[in-house]
């Protein structure tokens, strides 16, 4: 069994994959740029608007495909979703994208990519089988984006064209696209080929990248071998973390702390985790906690943390915390803590 499969086994059973938010974000700028309103679209899927400014914030992939599958319906147009997978650049995959920047050639990028492509995509399942002459991936359509869509592999072919052309600092490259979809008509066709190149083939058994190995040693601009273990470290990290099983306290204080200075309600942390609110309200009992005891959790870590920062006013920190009134944040304080928060950043003064 290939590592991907075997990643791909770990990864099934789990209850909640979660995908960058910056996806649906660029998604839903792209539609914005057509003249469409997205506001309704978000609430049928159940993520709130200001989520999509939060960097960090993760969304549950099927409410990432659900979002995708209305787009689609709003725009059927081939073409959209190419010019959407080319924003998709480096910038937006995180560790795995600055991994992929610090490697020394193609080689090197694809050994990293097909290791490492579950901590930021992990619902895609990709096989790795290389012949005399090319390395191939092969895209199963176990992918919960590609599954659902009719672009899905669109979108995942012009992604990976426009970040390897700009790891490589080419125009083009030697590499030819397997589509399992029969072969468009002539106008569409013409905008596969602006977009992917030359060598296209359809009508193929499942969905295909093959890459010229004569192609492997060829140079990555941004190759920086200090970086690369740095990042290989990290990504290694991520994966491990992400194969590891989580209980629901875990899953819910990470959602808490991916949007600092913004804390959701329960009902909308049991969206993004797929579940309704009366389950992850019954789930954290089983756990002898509620949602109320883990929000207080989490804001009483950052409160702590802003307190260090004597540039950062009280007020504000309250501010941040989203308490009403400052008495309501002394009362949680001296809660937390058996201080008040100027006495607590007073003692962490002196101890300095």
């Amino acid at each position: 069994m290939k590592s991907s499969e075997i990643l791909q086994d770990k990864l099934s059973p789990r209850a909640q994959l979660l995908s960058p938010m910056i996806y649906m974000s660029i998604l839903d700028l792209c539609l914005e740029e057509r003249g469409i309103d997205t506001r309704k679209m978000l609430e049928k899927v159940g993520v709130d608007q200001r989520l999509l400014n939060q960097a960090e914030a993760k969304v549950a992939s099927e409410k990432m495909a659900h979002f995708a599958v209305m787009a689609e319906n709003a725009i059927p147009d081939p073409d959209f979703w190419f010019s959407y997978g080319e924003k998709l650049t480096i910038a937006t995959h995180g560790t795995l994208g600055h991994a992929l920047m610090a490697c020394q050639n193609l080689g090197q990028v694809l050994g990293f990519f097909t290791r490492y492509y579950h901590i930021q995509i992990p619902t895609l399942n990709i096989q790795r089988m290389d012949d005399e002459h090319f390395v191939i991936l092969s895209f199963a359509r176990d992918d919960v984006l590609a599954k659902v869509m009719r672009f899905g592999v669109e979108v995942i072919y012009s992604a990976l064209y426009t970040n390897l052309k700009i790891l490589l600092n080419q125009i083009s490259f030697p590499v030819t696209f397997c589509f399992d979809s029969p072969e468009p008509n002539l106008k569409t066709l013409a905008s596969y080929h602006k977009h992917l190149g030359a060598d296209l083939q359809f009508a193929c058994e499942i969905p295909q990248i093959k890459v010229a190995k004569s192609y492997l040693k060829h140079p990555i601009v941004f190759s920086n071998p200090l970086m690369q273990r740095y990042y290989a470290e990290q990504c290694e990290l991520q994966l491990k973390k992400l194969l590891e099983p989580q209980d629901t306290v875990t899953t819910v204080m990470r959602l808490l702390k991916v949007t600092p200075g913004y804390f959701p309600s329960m009902a909308q942390v049991a969206s993004q985790m797929n579940i309704s609110e009366r389950t992850l309200r019954r789930k954290l009992e089983q756990q002898t906690t509620s949602y109320r005891e883990i929000l207080d959790e989490v804001k009483k870590e950052q409160v702590l943390d802003l307190l260090k920062n004597a540039q950062v006013s009280i007020e504000h920190i309250a501010s941040l915390m989203d308490y009403s009134d400052q008495a309501n944040f002394r009362r949680a304080f001296k809660k937390w803590t058996g201080y008040s928060p100027a006495e607590y950043r007073k003692q962490q003064r002196n101890n300095l």
